[in-house]
């Protein structure tokens, strides 16, 4: 009973650590900060609830939750091979277990996000494959999208620009119907990058412009500035 509510606890810590790194500025640090003081505690309550998510659903369902409320924090301290990566696994079995198809899917595409920033892009496209079958089985359409930008991106990275903009394109389309707009930024951003890619520096433009209109909207400076860069690129 100690370890559950010691895990139950950090758990709880995770989040707070988490949240604050998402408010951005000072809060980065201050988040950054939580985490590397507890993270001994972090990882013993995660460890706990791996352990016994198979006879004890609560463990189950913090082991599925730890990657979860923690993924800012995790992604950059954790080392991909030996920590995150078995994380997310584990928390895949725990989703498995209790039967919590969203969870399932939501782990398996940042597993292939996990293999895409190792540089293994057609590992992570196995994964984000797998994510698409779950959001469509579900229903989860923004989980769809998710996976189709983040297979876009791989097949980039593969050198396979057309079958990106295919991915791109269906994302675009689900985007625009459910009315995100600085998922639908990012998107445009992706295609022009693909066309750039392509060698078609002027269909890469038109969709920087767009992504331009978009960032200025919704007041988004990190994003405007990208594809500032972006388009001073496809100029040159």
């Amino acid at each position: 009973a100690a370890h559950k509510r010691h895990a139950a606890y950090y758990l709880d810590v995770l989040g707070r650590a988490n949240d604050l790194y998402f408010e951005g500025a000072d809060k980065i640090v201050k988040g950054l900060s939580l985490f590397d003081l507890e993270r001994t505690n972090i990882e013993a309550g995660f460890e706990w609830s791996a352990t016994n998510m198979v006879s004890d659903s609560d463990a189950a369902r913090m082991t599925s939750a730890y990657p979860d409320v923690g993924v800012y924090c995790l992604n950059l301290r954790q080392h991909a091979k030996r920590e995150w990566i078995p994380w997310l696994q584990k928390a895949i079995d725990a989703a498995k277990t209790l039967k919590d198809k969203k969870a399932e899917g939501y782990h398996l595409g940042n597993l292939g996000n996990a293999y895409a920033d190792l540089g293994d892009a057609r590992k992570a496209i196995e994964y984000y494959e797998k994510r698409i079958v779950i959001a469509k089985e579900i229903g989860d359409r923004r989980g769809e999208v998710n996976a189709l930008g983040n297979l876009g991106n791989a097949y980039l990275v593969l050198g396979d620009a057309r079958k990106a903009i295919e991915y791109h394109e269906k994302a675009l389309v689900i985007m625009e119907e459910i009315g995100d707009r600085r998922a639908q930024g990012s998107i445009l951003g992706n295609l022009g990058l693909a066309y750039a890619d392509l060698g078609g520096a002027r269909k890469a433009i038109e969709y920087y412009e767009k992504r331009i209109v978009i960032a200025k909207e919704i007041g988004d400076r990190r994003g405007e500035g990208r594809v500032l860069g972006n388009m001073g690129l496809a100029y040159a």
